[in-house]
């Protein structure tokens, strides 16, 4: 645009011309930096949000642990075999509360080992 007849020929032409290159100019520049700055805001929300994601997966690998200890016990005393307490009638009892205790014990060892 420079070197066309229109630019060339008047002094105020050439003047406007020069103030539009360096408002194009500012404009690009400012387009980069904004451009920028959204990349960085773009990767730290990814990273806030992958942060949160991990913990959540980490709540619930603990309690699925810990809902697995009954599931467990429950599954080899329903065995069709003899076990322990099998005629007693506090057996059941028993059982119910020995479960509880090794959940308790499974959770306040996930929580002092900060899995939970």
């Amino acid at each position: 645009m420079q070197e066309s007849a229109y630019f060339s020929v008047d002094p105020a032409h050439r003047r406007k011309l020069a103030i539009a290159e360096r408002t194009a100019h500012q404009a690009k520049t400012l387009a980069e930096a904004n451009s920028a700055i959204l990349d960085q805001y773009n990767s730290t929300v990814s990273s806030v949000v992958s942060n949160n994601l991990n913990l959540i997966m980490k709540m619930l690998t603990s309690v699925s642990i810990i809902m697995t200890i009954p599931s467990i016990v429950g599954s080899l005393w329903g065995m069709n075999t003899r076990v322990p307490w099998q005629q007693s009638i506090w057996g059941f009892w028993t059982l119910i509360v020995a479960t509880i205790v090794l959940c308790v014990a499974a959770g306040y060892w996930l929580h002092k080992k900060d899995f939970f």
